[in-house]
């Protein structure tokens, strides 16, 4: 094999010609580079922004604890003096005075896991070297998520069915609306309503498999109520409304179109229970659900359901439809209605406050709302004056500053004690929670009202690599969040909902 070697003096020249060559291209006349070419470089700031809202305020006011003891539930006993014969305390010298009654209750409340996943592939980890840890990243998304589903849960989980819904009312109206009939004869229409949980509105819904087990997670749909639309009507629309369904904060309204055939969903979900229904539903829609799937059985019960329902033996269960429930909780409904101001207060909430002072002589220390309704209280306060206005120190006080808004509400009821007004968006709109956190009862033990005690804390698990086949399938890395935990309410007389309040 012949081998050609590069003598010291070719080396010369080749470097002579080279740098000639560069110096004829820097005299040369050229149109050069331009931004066209693309020869830029790539600014890109390492480590992808998290921008993702962990809004969790009710969760976060919620004291946590291990159960130290594993158990399916948590159980606890306690002295609730209600409900008992009032004893007369006076009486005569020499006789024994009346005998004072004891009433004592079992409380069960089974725990539940929560738990999310995700995964990155080995390849994404691999190119984004330099750039990111997505392994690290995928554990810090998955907990926020996770924390703001756990918000959701302490609010509304509910793991027995709502109640079944009442008799539906229907006003036809020739105005207001695309629901016409072309015929010569009347066409009858039907309507129908389902209820959703809290749960329900953020995860579940008509047509969806995000439900428990792949369920909409609504109510079985009420009974049809029919409208007659007449004969040559070129615009109409119907008003419907139906009895409030304690614990139930959203409503999904059906029509058959006036087929007489299948009942669709409308694409109307509302918040109160009333709605107006202008246009008929696409029949691509879900249909009117037949059967109950409302309870989520695989979750613990959340606020929301420690006020509508009784703690029992199996559970939790619901109890009646009365304002004043058998847990002792205060639950009534606007109808649709708007919040009433007066003399700077809301006068509904002021009902409720009454009503807990002069039965359980308690007052709330909180009242947790959706934005809509902090907004809505805010402007009828305003509105109707009575106000304080509170002045920080060290602000400038001679700059002016456009809106308002109410952070505390005084109760009247009880010696001017402040409730603080929070704000949380996994409350629904037109829901308003009244919450206690300690109780003024001397030797009650209870350093807060509400607690999570959990078997097992915040927990991240990363499975050994794995892979199956298909795009995604791998090599790659597994993760779960996971927690089992149960919400504990030790007063449910103490709270209050009032619902189906109307935006404005």
């Amino acid at each position: 094999m012949t081998q050609f070697m590069q003598t010291p003096a070719a080396q010369n020249d080749l470097e002579k010609i080279t740098q000639e060559t560069m110096n004829l291209m820097k005299d040369a006349t050229t149109t050069g580079f331009t931004t066209a070419d693309g020869l830029t470089g790539f600014g890109l700031e390492p480590v992808a922004k998290l921008i993702y809202p962990l809004v969790t305020p009710f969760l976060n006011s919620i004291p946590r604890k291990n159960a130290g003891q594993g158990s399916a539930a948590a159980r606890w006993k306690a002295i609730t003096g209600f409900g008992y014969t009032k004893q007369r305390p006076s009486t005569s010298f020499g006789a024994a005075g009346n005998l004072v009654k004891t009433v004592e209750q079992d409380f069960v409340a089974p725990y539940a896991p929560l738990s999310l996943g995700d995964s990155v592939t080995k390849d994404a980890q691999t190119l984004a070297r330099g750039f990111d840890n997505l392994r690290a990243k995928s554990g810090v998304k998955t907990l926020y998520e996770l924390k703001t589903g756990e918000d959701v849960m302490a609010i509304g989980g509910q793991n027995f069915a709502l109640e079944a819904i009442g008799t539906l009312t229907a006003t036809y109206s020739s105005t207001g609306g695309s629901i016409t009939n072309g015929g010569a004869s009347a066409v009858t229409w039907k309507f129908a309503v389902a209820a959703r949980t809290t749960e329900a509105y953020h995860y579940g819904g008509p047509g969806t498999t995000q439900g428990v087990n792949g369920d909409d997670m609504l109510t079985a749909a009420s009974t049809a109520v029919t409208v007659s639309v007449p004969a040559g009507a070129t615009t109409g629309s119907v008003a419907l409304t139906v009895p409030a369904l304690v614990g139930a904060v959203a409503y999904d309204w059906y029509t058959d179109n006036g087929t007489g055939g299948n009942l669709y969903y409308t694409g109307i979900t509302t918040t109160v229970n009333a709605a107006t229904i202008t246009a008929a539903a696409d029949t691509a829609n879900a249909v009117a659900p037949t059967a109950d799937n409302s309870a989520d059985t695989e979750t613990f019960n959340g606020y929301m359901a420690t006020l509508v329902g009784a703690y029992s033996s199996a559970g939790m269960v619901t109890r009646g439809t009365s304002s004043a429930r058998s847990s002792g909780s205060y639950i009534t409904s606007l109808d649709a209605k708007t919040l009433t101001g007066n003399n700077g207060s809301i006068q509904e909430i002021d009902n409720v406050l009454l009503y807990l002072a002069q039965n359980f002589q308690v007052s709330p220390t909180r009242l947790v709302v959706n934005p809509q309704e902090a907004f809505n209280m805010t402007d009828k306060m305003f509105a109707t004056g009575g106000y304080r206005v509170m002045l920080q120190a060290g602000k400038q006080q001679d700059a002016l500053t456009g809106g308002t808004y109410v952070e505390n509400y005084i109760n009247k009821a009880w010696q001017g004690q402040m409730l603080k007004i929070v704000v949380d968006p996994h409350v629904a709109p037109g829901t308003i929670m009244g919450v206690t956190d300690m109780l003024p009862y001397p030797d009650n033990t209870i350093s807060s009202v509400l607690e999570i005690e959990t078997q097992e804390e915040y927990t991240q698990y990363e499975y050994a690599a794995n892979r199956q086949t298909g795009a995604g399938g791998g090599p790659r890395y597994d993760y779960e969040v996971r927690s089992i935990e149960v919400f504990k309410n030790y007063f449910p007389a103490g709270g209050f909902l009032l619902q189906n309040v109307g935006n404005g």
